[in-house]
């Protein structure tokens, strides 16, 4: 059992100051209403993990540390740019046909192949699974555009969507 969580009374996520009660389950600290996904414990030791489906943002350091094989984000539309320090996550899984708002272009970690981008190299041991549908948005982006010439991207037939879409001068919009 969980002794005692030292949480921040308020967590900022895109320059959104957010301050509510928390909520902990199973070593995973979420916000009450399940839309931040604030801590996942070192404590937990599960190789995958599934974002709640109510989720939008994980915060700052939200991962940091953790070790997964998978992890899902389910219909995150917000990850922080430190989510995933000093993870050691195989896959992530996306189901947004949009790719979540990123402000950094390695926040998933190194991609394993020699490109390189700004500076950074990317690794091939980090995969991106995204909906079809979403591929080309994916791709295009600029936070992901590391992972998409590395090959780390991932059409994935088995990761669904629920969102209407249209498509436009080549890219999908979900409306």
């Amino acid at each position: 059992t969980i002794k005692s969580v030292e949480i921040k009374e308020k967590d900022k996520v895109d320059g959104i100051t957010y301050t509510s009660p928390y909520s902990v389950k199973d070593f995973v600290v979420y916000s009450a209403d399940k839309t931040m996904l604030i801590k996942y414990l070192s404590q937990k030791t599960d190789k995958e993990y599934t974002v709640d489906n109510n989720t939008v943002a994980i915060c700052d350091n939200a991962f940091g540390g953790v070790s997964l094989k998978t992890l899902d984000l389910a219909t995150a539309k917000s990850v922080s740019a430190t989510a995933f320090n000093n993870a050691n996550i195989d896959n992530y899984v996306f189901h947004t046909i949009e790719p979540p708002v990123v402000s950094s272009m390695n926040a998933f970690g190194e991609v394993k192949t020699e490109y390189k981008l700004s500076g950074v190299t990317y690794k091939a041991d980090t995969v991106l699974h995204v909906p079809e549908v979403g591929y080309d948005n994916y791709a295009k982006s600029l936070a992901f555009e590391g992972y998409g010439k590395a090959k780390a991207i991932k059409k994935d037939s088995s990761v669904g969507s629920t969102v209407a879409t249209i498509k436009k001068d080549g890219l999908v919009y979900s409306i």
